[in-house]
């Protein structure tokens, strides 16, 4: 069976090197924060766009309040492109606390296309080939969660709506793609300030490392005056740094 974690969500799936080995990581050892916690302040991330640059390669991310199915919801749009290749993904969190809420997703290169509600900690999810697709993980899924969980994908504003401080620990659950629907833990550490230079301009901003899960660890830096990340590096990747408001 092929593995749940396409190449495609481990690139969208952002950001970061830090020196730890994630296979040999466990994380979860911090204080666990879930959505709703005290810790985490949703009205940090306001509605905007935002492009991002690489070589190679440009990523959007554009952020906004709509309502769907009776439900107002924060819907993110991405749209990544990598040379002539262009990577669309739309995820969905809840405004009030910043639980996932849901995902579309085509995944051309692997072949399938994926669909997740999760309300009130119900998950209903649907996976389905492409044509002329050799994909075979389908079929309807559902699972019923205790809590909320935060989504992997996106870590950047789930750490962005914490409240950050220098030596700040704490471990983040998040819903995790994979046959068993798994809760995953992700250890997330401030190591403090730090200016960085883009383009000629200086941005004050926090350095937060990720550490654990499936996607490996990460590096954000993340300033108090913009609703997402300035830059965002994962290990064995280029970062993608900032470029402009869209």
């Amino acid at each position: 069976m092929k593995t749940s974690y396409s190449l495609m969500v481990v690139v969208i799936t952002l950001m970061i090197a830090t020196g730890c080995n994630s296979q040999n990581y466990e994380p979860g050892k911090y204080q666990k924060v879930f959505p709703g916690d005290q810790l985490v302040d949703a009205s940090k991330l306001t509605e905007h766009g935002v492009k991002y640059k690489r070589r190679g390669g440009t990523m959007e991310y554009r952020l906004s309040e709509i309502a769907m199915d009776s439900r107002n919801l924060l819907r993110l749009t991405i749209r990544m492109q990598n040379g002539k290749k262009i990577f669309p993904d739309t995820l969905f969190f809840n405004p009030g606390d910043l639980s996932y809420a849901g995902r579309r997703l085509v995944n051309y290169s692997q072949g399938y296309e994926m669909k997740v509600d999760i309300e009130n900690g119900q998950m209903a999810a649907s996976l389905t080939a492409l044509p002329d697709s050799d994909w075979d993980w389908v079929g309807d899924f559902d699972k019923q969660f205790e809590h909320g969980l935060f989504e992997i994908a996106v870590m950047n504003y789930f750490i962005k709506a914490l409240t950050l401080e220098n030596g700040l620990k704490v471990s983040l659950p998040f819903f995790i793609f994979s046959e068993e629907f798994p809760i995953g833990w992700v250890d997330v550490v401030v190591e403090g300030k730090e200016e960085l230079n883009i383009d000629g301009k200086v941005y004050q901003t926090w350095k937060v490392h990720s550490l654990g899960g499936k996607s490996g660890d990460k590096t954000f830096w993340i300033s108090d005056d913009y609703p997402y990340a300035l830059k965002i590096h994962s290990k064995g990747l280029r970062p993608w740094i900032f470029d402009s408001e869209i």
